[in-house]
């Protein structure tokens, strides 16, 4: 009998669940008289964790075909970790949070499947249009689905009003008229925005989006 393994993968600064990886053996299980256990690795923690142990409880008081069995590893660094020792020695979980943006290094090393035939069929074209565009995007690698939506995270950008009153000036709705208000601020002493040290993904991403390259593409 074939074994298959599905790894269900979460993404980072948006988190999105994929399905993911084959090998030879599988943490998928099932014997005659059980159901099939479905192993579950992510990296939530606290009230996030809490929340997640609740949905898994009901879905396996809901049916009797399957069960998960949920495993937080605490940090993305430590899932990486775990899951590139796992893919050798073949033992990956069934299903796994990821960031999306390792998503095409895990097809390249043959460790995600293909679940663009079971997404289209599970899921109607008006529910996947339905899907906030930012997300959807990310759910394909080369066209095809190697992930289903799990929880994304927003970033937001406060502003000192009494500031802004004071110099006369309107929010900023772009980049460039934040740049724009900064100069001007800058010419007072005032500084014109201030990131938290955490912030090396974001800055990353926003060096993409205006067409810079952190590394030089082979």
């Amino acid at each position: 009998m074939m074994k298959r393994r599905w790894l269900l993968g979460v993404a980072t600064a948006l988190m999105v669940l994929l399905l993911t990886a084959c090998s030879s053996g599988s943490s998928a299980q099932k014997t005659s008289k059980g159901p099939v256990t479905i192993t579950f690795w992510h990296r939530m923690t606290g009230n996030y964790n809490k929340a997640l142990e609740g949905y898994i409880k009901t879905f396996n008081s809901s049916q009797k075909q399957y069960k998960v069995v949920a495993t937080s590893q605490g940090s993305y660094d430590n899932l990486q970790k775990k899951y590139l020792a796992s893919a050798k020695s073949k033992t990956l979980p069934t299903i796994g949070q990821v960031t999306d943006t390792i998503i095409p290094e895990y097809v390249h090393d043959g460790m995600l499947v293909n679940i663009d035939k079971q997404v289209k069929s599970q899921f109607s074209a008006a529910e996947l249009k339905s899907i906030y565009p930012g997300i959807a995007t990310n759910l394909k690698y080369h066209g095809d689905y190697y992930q289903i939506p799990f929880a994304t995270g927003t970033r937001l950008m406060f502003y000192n009003k009494d500031i802004l009153e004071k110099y006369h000036l309107t929010v900023p709705k772009t980049w460039e008229e934040l740049a724009k208000i900064g100069q001007q601020l800058k010419g007072d002493g005032i500084t014109g925005v201030a990131f938290n040290k955490s912030y090396d993904f974001e800055f990353e991403t926003l060096a993409y989006d205006v067409g810079n390259r952190l590394i030089t593409p082979r």
